[in-house]
C-alpha cells in the first residue's frame, strides 16, 4: 500500500529563452539609415510588429537627417498628413525638396501638389506644372494625370485640350482610374479629341471597375441612354446603384427615376422617394422637383402639401441661382419658374 499521497513540489517555471536578436533593430540603433528607414516602414504599416506611426516618424527622421531620400519622402508624407506627428505642410515641403534634389520622383510629385494647393509654400501653378511634368517624365503615374488636368484647365499654362488628352492617355494606360474617367469624358464630349461614344464607354468601364463613382455614374448613363453601348437599363441600374452607394448624388436621382417607372429595375415608388430625398437634400434640383411631386401626389410617401410647396420653392431658388451663374439658361429658368409658380399656387389653393 502507498498510503496518503503528498502534494508534489511545484516545478519551477521554465526559464524563457532569450529573445532572438533583431538584426534590423540592431542595425538601426547602430545608425544605419537604410535599416532605420526599413524599421520606420515596419512601424508605419504594422508589418510583423504593432503599428505605431509615432515610432515610424522617429526612425524616418533619423534616416532622413542622414540624407536618406526614401526616408525624407516618407517623413514628408507623415508631416503632410499629420500621421504620427503634428501636421506641418511647411516641414513636409522642406523634406520633399531634399528628397527631390536627390532624384526621388514621388517627392517631386508630392511637392508639386503642395505648390498646386499653396500648402506650406506659396501657391504657384507654373511651378506645380513644372514639377508634375518632371515627375511624370520619371514615370509617376498620378503626375501624368495631374499634367493632363493642368493642360485641360489652363493651370500655369494656356489651355491645351489635345495635350491634356495625350497625358490622360499615358496615365489611363498605366491604370490610373482618375485619368481613365477623365479620358472617357473627353471622348464623350469631344474635348481634345474626336467625339467617340464607344471609346468613352470603354474608358468609363475601366475606371468604374476600379471603383470610381463618377465613372460608375457615367457608365450607367451610357447604358441608360444607349451611348456607345447597347441600351440596357438593368445594367444602368446596377452602375447607378454602385455610384449612389458611394454618395454620387446624380446617380441616386437617376436610379430613383428608373425605380419610379420600373425601367430595368423593380418598379418601387418607396425606393424612388427615398433616393430622390437623398439627392434633393444634397442639392440636386431635378430631385427636389421630383420630391415635391412625390409629396404632392403621395408617391412612395404620405401626401404632404406643405412639404411639396417647400421643395418646389427650394428647386425654384436653385434654378434662379443657376441662371445667375449661367445667363444662357435664362429662358429655361423663366419657363421653369412659371411652371413651378403655377404649381405652388395650385398647392396653396388645395391646402387652403
Amino acid at each position: 500500500m502507498f498510503g496518503f499521497l503528498k502534494r508534489k513540489k511545484a516545478a519551477d517555471p521554465p526559464t524563457p529563452a532569450p529573445a532572438a536578436a533583431d538584426p534590423l533593430l540592431d542595425a538601426a540603433q547602430r545608425g544605419d539609415p537604410e535599416a532605420q528607414c526599413s524599421l520606420g516602414e515596419k512601424y508605419y504599416y504594422g508589418r510583423d510588429i504593432e503599428k505605431d506611426q509615432a515610432q515610424a516618424v522617429m526612425w524616418y527622421q533619423k534616416a532622413a537627417e542622414q540624407g536618406h531620400a526614401p526616408a525624407q519622402l516618407h517623413l514628408g508624407w507623415c508631416l503632410q498628413h499629420g500621421l504620427g506627428t503634428r501636421q506641418d505642410h511647411a516641414q513636409a515641403a522642406a523634406w520633399y525638396q531634399k528628397a527631390a534634389e536627390q532624384g526621388e520622383p514621388s517627392a517631386v510629385n508630392n511637392l508639386a501638389w503642395l505648390y498646386q494647393k499653396g500648402y506650406g509654400v506659396p501657391q504657384n501653378y507654373a511651378e506645380a506644372l513644372r514639377l508634375f511634368k518632371k515627375a511624370a517624365e520619371e514615370g509617376v503615374v498620378p503626375a501624368m494625370y495631374s499634367v493632363g488636368v493642368f493642360y485641360r484647365n489652363g493651370y500655369g499654362t494656356k489651355k491645351d485640350p489635345e495635350e491634356a488628352v495625350r497625358w490622360f492617355i499615358k496615365a489611363a494606360e498605366m491604370g490610373d482610374r482618375k485619368a481613365q474617367y477623365h479620358l472617357g469624358v473627353c471622348y464623350e464630349k469631344g474635348v481634345g479629341t474626336e467625339r467617340d461614344p464607344e471609346e468613352a464607354a470603354r474608358w468609363y468601364r475601366k475606371a468604374a471597375e476600379q471603383g470610381s463613382p463618377g465613372a460608375q455614374f457615367s457608365l450607367g448613363y451610357c447604358y441608360d441612354k444607349g451611348l456607345g453601348v447597347e441600351q440596357d437599363r438593368a445594367e444602368a441600374g446596377l452602375w447607378y446603384r454602385k455610384a449612389a452607394e458611394q454618395g454620387h448624388i446624380s446617380a441616386a436621382a437617376n436610379l430613383a427615376y428608373l425605380h419610379y417607372y420600373g425601367f430595368g429595375v423593380e418598379e418601387n415608388d418607396a425606393e424612388a422617394f427615398r433616393l430622390w430625398k437623398i439627392a434633393a437634400e444634397a442639392g440636386n434640383i431635378n430631385a427636389q422637383e421630383n420630391l415635391a411631386f412625390c409629396y404632392e401626389d403621395g408617391v412612395g410617401t404620405d401626401k404632404n402639401l406643405t412639404e411639396a410647396e417647400k421643395w418646389y420653392a427650394i428647386a425654384a431658388e436653385g434654378r434662379r441661382e443657376r441662371a445667375r451663374k449661367d445667363p444662357t439658361r435664362t429662358k429655361e429658368q423663366k419657363d421653369m419658374e412659371e411652371m413651378l409658380a403655377g404649381l405652388r399656387r395650385m398647392l396653396r389653393m388645395n391646402h387652403d
